[in-house]
């Protein structure tokens, strides 16, 4: 990395920029320790720039703010103790693959850290349904969806499997995301847990 101060105060990397992406000007390669003042910080898709006059990313809007929650979510599923869980970087989002046990069953967990900050939250293979049992499954989403808050049911006709969904809010400071992440994933176990004996006596009925 060649970090790059162009004519007009942007920072860049000239090793992958010829000249300033942000404006097109010509720059001089900078010491970041000899930069007095410059707060500089690497946005998720690797642009740099002055978070002291930034409060994102100038070039593809990405707030400086996404590693913090990346770290605050790792280190808070390590303080609850979910040893097995990994990360991934997919389509310029970092996802979060972690399985828990329930009381009912083992639940697998995709979490998406969105660019705005915000946090997707599924189980994609709650429960395997039969098709002929279709009908009365929705009936019982359909009541499972009216009766909980925070947590959504759905059915994917394509492989016949219940997912449920849960959205954190972007709002949600950088600091904080972990623990909200964290506490969502324990309700949605109890809520998953709860519902569980409802879709297998339709089951096996």
């Amino acid at each position: 990395m060649r970090l790059t101060r162009c004519t007009s105060g942007h920072f860049y990397d000239a090793e992958k920029y010829s000249r300033c992406p942000h404006c097109g000007n010509s720059g001089r390669e900078v010491q970041i320790a000899q930069d007095s003042g410059a707060k500089i910080t690497k946005c998720i898709n690797g642009h740099f720039y002055d978070a002291n006059k930034h409060g994102r990313c100038p070039i593809c809007g990405s707030s400086d703010d996404y590693a913090l929650r990346v770290i605050s979510i790792t280190q808070n599923f390590e303080q609850f103790g979910i040893e097995k869980h990994k990360s991934i970087e997919y389509e310029g989002k970092t996802v979060f693959q972690l399985g828990i046990a329930g009381e009912q069953t083992n639940y697998e967990f995709v979490l998406i850290l969105l660019e705005d900050g915000g946090v997707e939250i599924q189980v994609a293979n709650y429960i395997k349904i039969k098709p002929e049992k279709r009908l009365q499954i929705l009936e019982a989403i359909n009541q499972c969806n009216a009766e909980v808050r925070f947590a959504t049911f759905v059915l994917r006709d394509e492989n016949m499997n219940i997912v449920v969904k849960a959205d954190l809010p972007s709002r949600i400071s950088a600091e904080s995301t972990g623990a909200a992440a964290v506490e969502m994933l324990v309700r949605l176990c109890k809520i998953m847990d709860d519902k569980y004996p409802l879709f297998m006596k339709i089951l096996w009925s």
